[in-house]
């Protein structure tokens, strides 16, 4: 009856009607074009102009890198109770895996007596480029009686060798950043050599040479000048005026080596790894130079994420910083507030709970040094440790732009000022000869100081005095930043500035967001306005019209939907509630920005749903239609077997019968991944821990694998809502299991079971449970619980709805042939696509997933540690929602329908003669 009230459609009437929808679906395709097009200049060209720009010229060396042993901890005396040998380290483990190397020069006499010991174990230019080499000369590990820390005969052992060139400079130790390498570390220790290439030194080559071979001189810091005595302006001048002794200065550049390039940021069990491995290189170091806790100790310069190893190591083990080894820390475009593209649970609540840990640290002082603007990997704004976590645990930290560090004249190859240049990209920082020219400046600061005695607060001043010796100190670091980013607004057009701030990767993880944004709100619109959708496709006329509106409406709402949460938390309103404002490198981004991402989002939301999925959905439909042509049909229930819980278990059960399959083809496809492709030596370890391994990962595949089945099945009926709902929970398992997978396939293998305590340790020393994880033991367990296991559910509650709808239609074609009434079978076969079409949603369910999505695109740029917990919400929402539809075709209201049915049927006029 409401098909015969409505207004029929006259050719003008379609004109008015289509207007709108006309206007809509221009504004979504004009925003997607501009949206992808701003993608493909700052992909093609905006971005690697701005962000690989040629403004700093490259430090040279002739580096030689000389493996040393690195030493257990119990040899050492610090070795924990309950922890064997074995656990800690060992040269079986770590020889061809995790490794301590020492920068040399080959120009450097110091050394070239260890050559022939190392053998074909050194690396540098031709090891890099042709690794066989490695394979031709016979070479050992360094021992700590080879004295390759070049110790004095009055420093050393009795049991310590004679060297030739006993004349060693600072230990500085440089830790790579996420899949960062060994070799990184030569552009350092060239400027520890002072041999850096062809620019103005205070030496000639000659000198020193001279200097390296007889000792004359040189000096590792610990010099007799007091500079202790006076204000912080005053030792700063003093400092800056001992030119020769900072010519003098001579670092021994000491690096790590983790596995050849190793992604820390992955999975929180590799951090701890690093950070222990660190530990005991620290250890190792201290007893080989002979330093304690009088001598300034070690110098740490990190890269990127090697800022994390170095902190967590700092926790686990309290002893580096009580007894003085490690006083001085220098990172460079180290995220220490917030890990922008963190995917891994735990490796975002290692970061929160380090900044929120209010224990003192002791004497410490951290110098971050931030690319800017160029860094397309760390906003600048995440290398600040926040405020409130410095003034609570006493650790004394100074962030500073790399941009203010480095003039036009200290430039001297291409003379221009790195400021104009916004800094300089995430790999540059390493090797810029300007910037580590200025970092040398500031070691020679630290550790004179620190041998002086003075605190970390005041060598923070020290050293901050020292990098802006040339520029205002007024400023701080956050007003530097803004300013920069002004700059940034007036030398490029707001378009062109859009373009570049696409090109950053560290998006990647809001992009993933905003892509389960785009597929909620399509669903909930589908839930919301799927009846008069239907009814307005229906009339055949109205048909392309519904469409078109449909397709612009739903491109449209998550760009409007993020723009408005944006603007919002943008306005600096008063905090009545935690998070009602941007939070770090949110509060940078640009308007433009922020909708040409979520409007990217919608479009590979849409290029999976009218994609890749259909496509797929035709493959099947074909493989599925040649099986019922070769009489294979789906198993049919009756009415008695309708009812939910039976066939949500069949489903189930279904389901878990392909873990058996995947159980041995995972087994098999780890030892080729394993074996072949990498070719490591170490052998899968056949115990508990990784069978259960195994067991994720098979389930962790099973569960991909049902997804994919079913958003692609072709029997679906309410296949796009569905379909959206996968999308959803394709992105979240991917994002939830991503570090999860990596650490399973490595605890397979004895390797990657070594030091699984130390996930313990780090607990029990935060004093906390970190997040939703127990400890690695427990991790894979309890993601399965909260990911695998709510996806599965409602994977199985899926089939189930498609199976109880598919035997009511059964039931409802048995009526009509019962009664003879064969003209009537296409409009009853569509009573049940009329009932479901008219069922709607409970409010309270409404209610919760429309107060997710608002939820979800308030915090579409912001890494939450809620995010945890969004998988079992949505399934629980899901779930309901599906167990509620089921309810309108049930086996009790199919018997009522059933009894309106018949009794209708009997009051046709020629019903009585054919049931006779």
């Amino acid at each position: 009856t409401s098909y015969r009230n409505t207004i029929p459609m006259t050719p003008i009437n379609n004109q008015i009607a289509a207007l709108p929808t006309i206007v809509l679906l221009t504004a979504a395709l004009t925003s997607c074009i501009i949206s992808v097009g701003l993608l493909l200049w700052g992909l093609i060209k905006a971005g690697p102009e701005f962000y690989n720009g040629q403004e700093c010229e490259m430090t040279y060396s002739r580096f030689q890198f000389l493996p040393l042993r690195v030493v257990a901890s119990d040899d050492l005396g610090y070795t924990k109770p309950g922890h064997s040998q074995r656990s800690l380290i060992g040269e079986e483990a770590f020889s061809n895996r995790y490794r301590l190397l020492k920068f040399t020069d080959a120009r450097d006499p110091r050394h070239r007596h260890f050559y022939p010991i190392s053998g074909s174990l050194i690396e540098n230019y031709d090891t890099q480029s042709n690794p066989r080499k490695q394979q031709q000369n016979p070479g050992r590990f360094l021992e700590l009686q080879d004295n390759w820390c070049l110790l004095p005969p009055d420093e050393k052992d009795e049991h310590v060798k004679n060297v030739p060139h006993p004349y060693r400079g600072h230990p500085v130790l440089y830790v790579p950043g996420h899949w960062g390498s060994f070799s990184q570390a030569r552009s350092i220790g060239a400027h520890g050599t002072r041999w850096t290439g062809p620019y103005p030194k205070g030496s000639s080559d000659q000198e020193i040479y001279e200097q390296l071979f007889t000792g004359k001189d040189m000096h590792d810091g610990r010099i007799s000048n007091d500079f202790a005595e006076g204000s912080t302006r005053e030792i700063v001048d003093a400092i800056l005026s001992s030119v020769k002794l900072l010519d003098d200065f001579v670092m021994d550049v000491y690096t790590l080596d983790f596995d050849g390039g190793e992604g820390g940021a992955l999975h929180s069990s590799k951090l701890l790894r690093q950070a222990e491995f660190f530990a005991k290189a620290v250890a190792t170091m201290i007893e080989a130079c002979n330093i304690d806790d009088s001598k300034g100790g070690i110098t740490i310069v990190a890269h990127s994420i090697g800022a994390w190893a170095v902190r967590i190591a700092l926790k686990m083990h309290p002893h580096l910083l009580s007894k003085g080894w490690v006083r001085n820390v220098i990172t460079l475009a180290s995220p220490l507030g917030e890990l922008p593209y963190a995917v891994d649970a735990g490796v975002r609540d290692i970061i929160r709970h380090l900044n929120d840990d209010n224990n003192d640290h002791g004497d410490i002082c951290i110098i971050s040094i931030s690319a800017g603007l160029r860094d397309e990997m760390i906003p600048p704004e995440s290398c600040q440790i926040p405020p409130s976590v410095v003034d609570s645990n006493g650790t004394v930290t100074e962030t500073i732009l790399v941009s203010t560090m480095v003039s036009a004249k200290e430039n001297s190859v291409t003379h221009q000022s790195i400021e104009s240049g916004f800094g300089m990209d995430h790999r540059a920082i390493v090797w810029c000869y300007a910037q580590l020219k200025r970092v040398r400046e500031v070691i020679f600061s630290l550790v004179v100081t620190t041998d002086q005695g003075i605190e970390g607060k005041e060598r923070r001043n020290i050293a901050k005095h020292i990098l802006l010796q040339n520029f205002s100190l007024s400023s701080s670091f956050q007003s530097e930043v803004i300013a920069q980013r002004n700059r940034f607004l007036q030398q490029n057009s707001y378009y062109n500035a859009v373009a570049i701030q696409l090109a950053a990767p560290y998006h990647l993880n809001s992009l993933l967001k905003l892509i389960v944004l785009s597929a909620l709100l399509h669903s909930f619109f589908i839930s919301l306005f799927q009846k008069e959708m239907k009814q307005s496709a229906d009339r055949g006329a109205d048909m392309l019209n519904s469409q078109a509106l449909e397709a612009g409406l739903y491109a449209l709402a998550t760009p409007i939907a993020v723009l408005i949460c944006f603007t919002l938390r943008h306005l600096e309103l008063p905090p009545v509630l935690p998070g009602t404002s941007c939070t770090n490198h949110e509060c940078q981004l640009l308007l433009g920005t922020a909708f040409a991402l979520s409007q990217l989002a919608t479009i590979l939301h849409f290029v999976i749903l009218f994609g890749a999925i259909p496509l797929i959905r035709s493959l099947r439909s074909r493989i599925r239609n040649r099986a019922v042509d070769e009489g294979k049909h789906d198993p049919e229930f009756s009415l008695v077997d309708m009812s939910f819980g039976s066939i949500l278990s069949n489903r189930l059960m279904e389901g878990l019968l392909l873990l058996v399959f995947a159980f041995p083809c995972t087994i098999l496809i780890a030892w080729i991944i394993r074996f072949q492709m990498f070719a490591h030596e170490d052998q899968i370890a056949w115990n508990i821990a990784s069978i259960a391994s195994i067991l994720f990962l098979s389930s962790t595949v099973m569960i991909a694998m049902l997804v994919i089945a079913a958003a692609t099945d072709p029997t679906f009926s309410n296949h796009l809502q569905f379909q959206s709902i996968m999308v959803v929970f394709l992105v979240l398992l991917v994002k939830s299991t991503f570090g999860k997978v990596i650490y399973a396939f490595s605890s397979t293998t004895n390797w990657g079971q070594m030091d699984n305590h130390l996930y313990d340790n780090f607990l029990k020393i935060m004093n906390t449970s970190v997040g939703t994880i127990g400890g690695h033991h427990f991790e894979l367990l309890l993601c399965s619980m909260y990911s695998l296991l709510p996806i599965f559910v409602v994977v199985g509650a899926m089939k189930t709805y498609e199976t109880i709808v598919g035997s009511s239609k059964l039931f409802w074609k048995n009526i009509i042939s019962n009664s003879g009434k064969t003209e009537y079978d296409e409009k009853f076969l569509c009573a049940v696509d009329i009932l479901t079409l008219r069922f709607r949603v409970p409010r309270i369910l409404f209610a919760a997933e429309f107060g997710f999505i608002c939820w979800f695109a308030w915090y579409a740029f912001v890494t939450c540690s809620s995010d945890d917990v969004i998988i079992p919400y949505l399934a629980g929402l899901f779930f309901l929602s599906i167990y509620s539809r089921c309810r309108a075709v049930s086996p009790s209201a199919l018997r009522a329908y059933s009894a309106v049915i018949e009794n209708d049927l009997l009051l046709q006029p020629d019903f009585q003669s054919i049931h006779t």
